[in-house]
């Protein structure tokens, strides 16, 4: 499986990949960069999974024959620890998250968010998210909020119960963690 983003981001342009077979992973790079790299220069950071020297090496010869120049590489990590936040994450903001994290608190409405893992939000949730990666999740107990994961478009999410938010073939999906019990009088 390969699976390749590329995202302008503060007017830099970055390469977020996940890959089982680099060599898959270089023929479909090298797509999707020979496009960009057509009328001039094409200059981006690279968010790789850790590389041997003979595939760090593959990479940048590939790249230097079609014009992209790396301007840095950061390679990923698989252990991940989730980072605790104990507040609210407020208005006007954005956010950057590489880890997991638990949000003991709120998303306020005008709050940004990227995230490179799943979000565990005891609150209620806003704002707007972006996820990365399509193995990325969303845990709420209330959400209205716009969500983006992996290469679908953003989309318009609520529930009023706990929910989890997921990607699925292109699209956010939602699965109720708690049945809607029914009042009585």
């Amino acid at each position: 499986m390969v699976q390749i983003k590329i995202k302008a981001i503060k007017k830099d342009y970055h390469v977020f990949a996940y890959f089982d077979d680099f060599y898959e992973f270089i023929k479909e790079l090298l797509d999707k960069l020979q496009k960009c790299s057509e009328c001039t220069t094409f200059v981006a950071f690279f968010h790789l999974p850790a590389l041997s020297d003979e595939q760090m090496m593959t990479l940048f010869y590939e790249c230097n024959k079609i014009n992209v120049l790396i301007k840095g590489i950061n390679p990923q990590d698989k252990k991940k620890e989730i980072k605790i936040i104990k507040s609210n994450l407020t208005s006007g903001n954005m956010y950057q998250f590489k880890d997991p994290v638990l949000l003991l608190g709120s998303i306020e409405e005008d709050v940004y968010i990227t995230s490179k893992s799943s979000l565990y939000v005891v609150g209620d949730i806003k704002g707007t998210i972006d996820f990365f990666y399509d193995d990325c999740k969303l845990y709420a107990s209330f959400i209205d909020a716009r969500i983006r994961i992996c290469d679908s478009q953003f989309q318009n999410v609520t529930s009023f119960l706990p929910v989890e938010v997921y990607y699925e073939q292109c699209t956010v999906k939602q699965r109720n963690l708690k049945e809607e019990g029914m009042w009585e009088k």
